[in-house]
């Protein structure tokens, strides 16, 4: 939590996170949950990366894409942290770069894709 060039101000953003966490097994689990699903993604990449095909790309999108449209709730949470992390997943599902992925993909899947 504390590092040698670490102001006092970081420190305390982080501990206010970590006290969200702490204090709320539901926002606890649902970052947790959010991890979980950021290594899907990530084992979704690695295959992706392992074989780049329209197969494994549409199969990472269709993940991306369900991750950002189900985001963990974290509405619950007081600190600056986590509320930012809220904000993160509104503007990236308000994108015109996921939205166009995301049209994408259905277009794709509809003329049988994978």
């Amino acid at each position: 939590m504390v590092e040698m060039d670490s102001d006092l101000k970081t420190v305390e953003y982080r501990q206010n996170a970590l006290q969200d966490l702490m204090s709320d097994r539901e926002l606890l689990s649902a970052v947790q949950k959010c991890i979980s699903r950021l290594n899907e993604l990530g084992r979704r990449l690695g295959e992706f990366n392992d074989e780049a095909n329209m197969r494994n790309g549409l199969r990472l999108l269709r993940c991306h894409e369900d991750f950002v449209r189900d985001p963990p709730d974290l509405t619950r949470a007081k600190s600056a942290a986590l509320k930012e992390v809220v904000r993160y997943f509104q503007a990236v599902g308000s994108s015109e770069q996921f939205q166009a992925a995301c049209s994408f993909v259905g277009r794709v899947g509809t003329r049988g894709g994978v």
